[in-house]
């Protein structure tokens, strides 16, 4: 059995059609609305994949931490988001996020 980080490393390149199989662009609305997100905040993205929660926050104008334990898809999402300054990207595991306590305003976990 493939462990989590080999799969993801493996589909990165496919994940961005994957994704679309599993979550819609109404979840990501929802998830915004839910936190109310606002302009200026600093948000970690938790299994940030190739940026399907990071790519909304960040046209908001507000940081993101994306984290991902799959350096593929972190990869792809830095290469996709280049050109935005308010992105940092780095290699977690949800049992050992590598954020500071209270860095963060809002913390969105896929």
């Amino acid at each position: 059995m493939k462990q989590s980080k080999e799969y993801f490393d493996e589909v990165a390149s496919n994940w961005d059609n994957m994704r679309n199989n599993f979550f819609s662009d109404d979840v990501r609305k929802a998830a915004y609305k839910t936190a109310h997100v606002e302009e200026g905040k600093i948000a970690a993205d938790i299994g940030a994949g190739t940026g399907f929660i990071t790519e909304g926050l960040i046209k908001r104008n507000i940081k993101v931490i994306a984290v991902d334990q799959s350096f593929e898809m972190l990869n792809l999402l830095k290469d996709k988001f280049s050109h935005y300054k308010n992105l940092k990207c780095v290699q977690g595991v949800g049992e050992n996020i590598p954020i500071e306590d209270n860095s963060v305003d809002y913390v969105f976990i896929c």
